[in-house]
């Protein structure tokens, strides 16, 4: 019995019948094996992303491909950090994503088996994506020949990083940011790492030195009455704990791990706004693009891409390749909580010990938590962009090739890579699943931490 072919490859066969030479090869059913034997149609799972030799289109079914990759490279790595977590929390794996997180979510909601006064806090930088300007216009020349990626640049919402040699100045509505070894360890900006406060000052991030307190209730710790005699009543130190505070004045290191004000040396890395003349000594030079506005970025860029202006049968796969290259960092957090007076966790040093190991390991496996979710949100936003191409401008180009002037060959792909476009819908909303499934476990953990 002979297949059912679509009309278009019936019009396209019979416009081609005059050009088809070789062995019968039976493409796109025996119908138009008969009018055009020796091609044969290529199917994404024989070729990949290669399927018509035209780039624009080999760009949309490659960008399918690497979108199914992706959504299971996040899936395997959402799970691992879910398996992290629940390690930390003493939490079952479940057999599934939504079942560990549950799990996860109420030792979360239960103090961790009671042993914390209220719920923990976990303060955090959002995670930094970086995406490679260079990548994404190499992506779009690719696509596009018109694209000149030796001239072209990108449009960075967040802000764009070059050498200092690079970038003595930002254009349009952007500052220029140099990041480095403050001068003379004077940070005037954000300090990252290491604060220096030898001679005392307020920490808003760990205190590794002595933390000096005004009472034995302000101590995050272990407190120490002061002797001196002219100290203040009821005041000492405090030797704060793992994952406690210093709410008093912090002397000999802050660490500020997810950035912030340092009234001493700056150690660590500061980000501060560039001088007249720019960056020097090394400093990391960047373009950070106000409110509302993008910067021209040919280096790293922190935040949104647009990559530049390609034909539109290009768009959507340029778009997603700039997403899918994206590299989310976990980033620094920092976890407060209290130990519940009885609790297991406060009954020895030793238990506080091991608990709040367990703490801070439940904190790393959330940073990578937290980097996953936002590149699954990259992602995802790839997949609804090349979901929209296959029904629209992919379609469109892909008819008006089959139907137009070019070479049989390339005529002949054309009209079997639009059969094939429904194998490439599938796929995508396979995809799209796994990543919606991956969002909602990392999401379900972020509620119960934040509520």
């Amino acid at each position: 019995m002979k297949k059912q072919i679509s009309g278009l490859a019936l019009l396209i066969a019979s416009s081609l019948a005059l050009g088809c030479s070789g062995t019968k090869n039976n493409p796109l059913g025996d119908a138009l094996g008969d009018v055009c034997p020796g091609l044969k149609c290529k199917t994404i799972a024989s070729a990949g992303g290669s399927l018509t030799g035209v780039a624009e289109f080999d760009a949309f079914f490659t960008s399918v491909v690497d979108f199914d990759a992706q959504a299971n490279i996040l899936q395997a790595s959402v799970q691992a950090s879910l398996g992290e977590l629940a390690a930390a929390a003493g939490a079952e794996v479940g057999a599934t994503m939504d079942v560990t997180a549950n799990n996860i979510v109420a030792k979360i909601n239960g103090g961790f088996d009671g042993s914390i006064d209220g719920k923990i806090k976990i303060d955090y930088q959002p995670a930094e994506c970086h995406v490679s300007a260079q990548a994404s216009l190499q992506a779009a020349a690719k696509c596009d020949a018109t694209v000149d990626p030796g001239m072209a640049s990108v449009k960075c919402s967040g802000t764009c990083e070059a050498s200092a040699s690079a970038m003595a100045s930002c254009s349009g509505n952007a500052t220029l940011q140099c990041t480095g070894t403050a001068p003379s360890f004077s940070c005037d900006g954000s300090c990252t790492g290491e604060c220096d406060v030898s001679a005392g000052a307020a920490c808003s991030g760990e205190c590794s030195g002595t933390c000096e307190v005004m009472a034995a209730a302000d101590c995050d710790g272990e407190f120490t009455a002061s002797t001196d005699q002219g100290a203040a009543a009821g005041s000492g130190t405090c030797k704060v704990r793992t994952g406690g505070t210093c709410s008093g004045t912090c002397k000999g290191s802050c660490d500020l791990k997810a950035g912030g004000t340092c009234s001493g040396e700056c150690k660590g890395q500061c980000t501060y706004t560039a001088p007249m003349g720019g960056c020097t000594g090394g400093a990391q030079a960047s373009c950070s693009a106000s409110a509302n506005a993008t910067v021209d970025c040919k280096g790293e860029c922190k935040g949104d891409v647009e990559p530049p202006m390609v034909k539109a049968d290009c768009d959507a796969s340029v778009k997603a390749q700039a997403k899918f290259q994206a590299e989310c960092t976990p980033p620094s957090v920092k976890l407060t909580y209290a130990l519940k007076a009885g609790g297991s966790a406060s009954a020895s040093a030793t238990a506080q010990a091991d608990f709040d190991a367990r703490m801070h390991a439940f904190g790393q496996a959330y940073a990578k938590l937290v980097a996953n979710a936002a590149k699954l949100k990259l992602v995802g936003d790839a997949g609804v962009g090349i979901l929209d191409a296959a029904s629209g401008a992919v379609k469109g180009g892909l008819r008006s090739v089959a139907s137009g002037n070019a070479s049989v060959a390339v005529k002949f792909q054309a009209a079997c890579a639009v059969t094939e476009l429904g194998t490439a819908v599938d796929m995508i909303n396979t995809a799209a699943g796994k990543v919606s499934a991956s969002a909602t476990a990392t999401a379900s953990i972020t509620g119960a931490i934040t509520s």
